[in-house]
C-alpha cells in the first residue's frame, strides 16, 4: 500500500513539474510582451508630446537628451531613463531611448521598435556620411585617402557599453596629412566644415579604454597596444603581427603600418595622428597614436601626424 502511494506522490510532483517547466516561461514570455507594449506606448505619448511642442515653438528645438533642463519641460506620464531625442525642421523625431532593460529607437517616419541592447565590439565597421547623416553603402577604397572629407566613408566603433543609446566612431584615415598640435582644432573645424554631425578628435584616455589599461597623462612612456607596456611583443612588431588586436584603431598611419599590423598602408607618408589630449607634466608635449601600434606623447611641434574626425551617434541611426 505505501509503495503505491508513493508512486503516486511521484506521479503528482512529476506531472507538477512538466506543468511549471510548460507554464512559467509561457508566462514570462506574456509578462515581457506586456512591458514591451508599456514601453511602446510610452514612446509613443513622447513622440506625440514632442512633436506637438515642436510644432509651436518659432525656432525649432532640434535635440533633447533625456535628464538634461531641456528635456525636463516636456511632460509625459512615464519618462525614459536615458536617450536622445533629435527633430528635424519639419518635427519628425529621430530617438534612442533607454526604459528599465529595454532599448527603443525610433528613425523618420518610421515606428518605434524595441532592439536587443547589443553592444558594437570595437573596431566594428560602419558606413557613414556626415554630411548626409545617414549609413551608407556607395563606399569605395578612394574615400580612405588621406584628406577625403565628404561622401560615404569608414568609420570604427569604440567603447560602447550595454544601456547607451549612441556609440562613438572614428574615422580610418586622416582629414589631414600632417600639422602640428597647435592647429588640430582650427584644422578640424576646417574639414568638417560641410558635416551636419559633430566631430571631435580622440581622447587619450579613450584610447587606454580601448586597449584596458589606465595611461598615465604625465607620463613620457611607451603604451603599446597589445603589450599594454613601453615595449611591443614578438608578435606584433616588425613584420610579425600574427597577434595584432588593435589594427583599426591605427589603420592607414603610415605607408608601412602593416608591417606593425594595422589594417591597411596610407599612401601618404605620416606617422600617426595627434589625440585630443596635452601631456599632464608639460605643455610642451601631446598624445598621439603611432603608426607602430602605440601611443606615446611627443612634441607639440612635431608636423609628422595628422587629425583623425570622431563623430557620436545615437544607435536608431545605424541600427
Amino acid at each position: 500500500m505505501k509503495k503505491k502511494v508513493i508512486i503516486i506522490v511521484i506521479s503528482i510532483i512529476v506531472v507538477l513539474a512538466i506543468t511549471a517547466a510548460i507554464l512559467i516561461p509561457f508566462l514570462i514570455k506574456k509578462q515581457i510582451e506586456k512591458e514591451k507594449q508599456e514601453v511602446l506606448k510610452n514612446t509613443n505619448e513622447l513622440v506625440k508630446v514632442i512633436k506637438s511642442t515642436c510644432e509651436k515653438e518659432e525656432e525649432k528645438t532640434l535635440k533633447y537628451v533625456v535628464g538634461e533642463d531641456s528635456f525636463k519641460s516636456i511632460k509625459v506620464s512615464t519618462s525614459p531613463d536615458g536617450g536622445i531625442i533629435e527633430l528635424n525642421d519639419t518635427c519628425e523625431v529621430t530617438l534612442s531611448l533607454i526604459y528599465g532593460d529595454y532599448s527603443v529607437i525610433k528613425k523618420n517616419n518610421k515606428d518605434a521598435k524595441i532592439i536587443d541592447d547589443s553592444v558594437y565590439e570595437n573596431g566594428t565597421v560602419i558606413y557613414f556620411n556626415p554630411e548626409t547623416k545617414e549609413v551608407c553603402n556607395d563606399y569605395t577604397e578612394e574615400n580612405s585617402k588621406t584628406g577625403v572629407k565628404s561622401g560615404c566613408m569608414k568609420w570604427y566603433t569604440f567603447n560602447d557599453k550595454e544601456k547607451e543609446t549612441s556609440v562613438s566612431l572614428i574615422l580610418d584615415h586622416n582629414t589631414t596629412q600632417n600639422l602640428k598640435y597647435g592647429k588640430i582644432s582650427e584644422q578640424l573645424q576646417s574639414d568638417t566644415s560641410s558635416w551636419v554631425v559633430e566631430s571631435r578628435l580622440i581622447e587619450v584616455d579613450e584610447v587606454g579604454k580601448i586597449i584596458d589599461t589606465k595611461i598615465d597623462k604625465g607620463s613620457t612612456n611607451f603604451y603599446f597596444f597589445d603589450s599594454k607596456q613601453d615595449r611591443p611583443i614578438k608578435t606584433c612588431y616588425n613584420k610579425n603581427v600574427s597577434d595584432c588586436h588593435y589594427g583599426w584603431l591605427y589603420d592607414r598611419t603610415s605607408t608601412t603600418c602593416k608591417d606593425y599590423g594595422c589594417l591597411n598602408n596610407t599612401e601618404e607618408e605620416t606617422y600617426g595622428y595627434w589625440t585630443n589630449t596635452i601631456n599632464k607634466k608639460d605643455e610642451n608635449l601631446a598624445w598621439r597614436v603611432y603608426f607602430d601600434g602605440r601611443v606615446l606623447s611627443t612634441n607639440i611641434n612635431d608636423v609628422s601626424s595628422g587629425i583623425r574626425p570622431v563623430i557620436s551617434l545615437q544607435k536608431s541611426i545605424i541600427k
